[in-house]
């Protein structure tokens, strides 16, 4: 049986900064989160745009809360983000068809004309990302995460 990580390990003193689990995380998303970035560029995409294309991708017509959902950021968020998204011709709002209150959000030809580039390139980017990782090693840092978000949602209670 595998001991576990102790939070102790450096008794006496604190630990380095690069030993944390948030270090390794912040850094090697700054890694990934660059590369993204520079990938979209390409395509004249910036990145908060990227993930609500997405979302849409998957499942177009959200209202604006189930697309902010989706995203993981706020209403009020993603209205500017919309927003900028619509001046640039990517996405349309659209009443929704029996709740007057609620706006729907669509690609418009623009915006679908990218989803096949932009997977493309997220693919290489996965793909860069991933070299040398065995499959078992991928599942391993799945699991890893799955469990800290687990943890830390606990320690909330």
């Amino acid at each position: 049986m595998s001991r576990r990580v102790s939070a102790e390990r450096h008794r006496g003193s604190p630990p380095p900064l690069t030993a944390g689990p948030g270090y390794r995380m912040r850094t090697a998303f700054a890694a990934l989160s660059g590369e993204l970035a520079r990938q979209l560029a390409k395509h004249g995409i910036a990145q908060a745009h990227y993930y609500y294309l997405r979302s849409l991708y998957e499942q177009d017509g959200l209202t604006l809360v189930e697309l902010s959902a989706h995203v993981g950021v706020k209403p009020a968020t993603a209205t500017g983000v919309i927003d900028t998204m619509a001046a640039l011709g990517l996405v349309e709002r659209i009443p929704h068809a029996t709740d007057r209150r609620k706006m729907q959000v669509f690609l418009t030809e623009e915006g679908r004309a990218l989803k096949r580039p932009l997977l493309r390139s997220l693919e290489e980017l996965n793909k860069i990302a991933l070299d040398r990782l065995t499959e078992e090693q991928w599942n391993a840092f799945c699991d890893v995460c799955d469990l800290m978000v687990r943890n830390l949602s606990s320690s909330k209670d």
